[in-house]
């Protein structure tokens, strides 16, 4: 299984800047800078796991467009500017100068970086705790071994999932006789209040 690439967007660079970022990182493959020149790229895509952008570059009918979205958007946590940017109003990440730029790039990239690790690591984990859940909901009696297979996990992992579940107020309970898990009442009270909230918005 291949992993896809980090890709960091940049807007309104010049040369010499991406040569500071691309030295700033991993002698690997697994990095790709990704220039563009529509200023709404940014704030738009889920592309780059982070992006580094010259507002300068944008007019003030650019950037209060911008501004309007940024504020409102999770991904701004992933956005840098190259200098300060006083016609945005939200609090942002920013250089003060070229040297400042050269001399804190490779933190700031580390740092976007081990904040997308650590939310795809999250993501993933929520997702398999979930499918833990409903697989036994749907499969009552199953055993630790077919559970860790459907995942494609090892089984120890199935039961710290299984632990966190049960922690987290799920009445999941191992049956020494069929040797496999099944829920009290074969009901769910994560399942049960999710269907609740749906169906008062409704």
């Amino acid at each position: 299984m291949t992993t896809r690439s980090h890709i960091i967007l940049v807007y309104g660079l010049t040369k010499k800047q991406i040569k500071v970022i691309k030295s700033n990182l991993p002698n690997t493959k697994d990095y790709e800078i990704l220039e563009t020149n529509d200023f709404f790229h940014p704030i738009l895509t889920e592309e780059g796991d982070c992006c580094i952008i010259n507002s300068k570059k944008m007019t003030n009918n650019q950037i209060e467009t911008f501004g309007k979205f940024y504020e409102s958007i999770l991904f701004n946590d992933r956005l840098a500017f190259v200098e300060e940017e006083t016609r945005l109003k939200k609090k942002h990440i920013f250089f003060k100068n070229e040297k400042d730029f050269e001399n804190r790039i490779g933190y700031v990239l580390l740092s976007f970086f081990n904040k997308q690790k650590k939310a795809v690591s999250f993501s993933k984990q929520l997702t398999n705790a979930l499918s833990v859940l409903i697989i036994i909901l749907t499969n009552p009696f199953i055993s630790t071994k077919r559970i860790a297979e459907e995942l494609e996990i090892n089984e120890r992992s199935v039961l710290r999932y299984i632990e966190a579940l049960s922690m987290a107020g799920e009445s999941i309970i191992f049956d020494k006789k069929r040797k496999g898990w099944y829920i009290i009442d074969n009901k769910s009270w994560l399942v049960e209040s999710v269907i609740r909230r749906t169906k008062r918005k409704k």
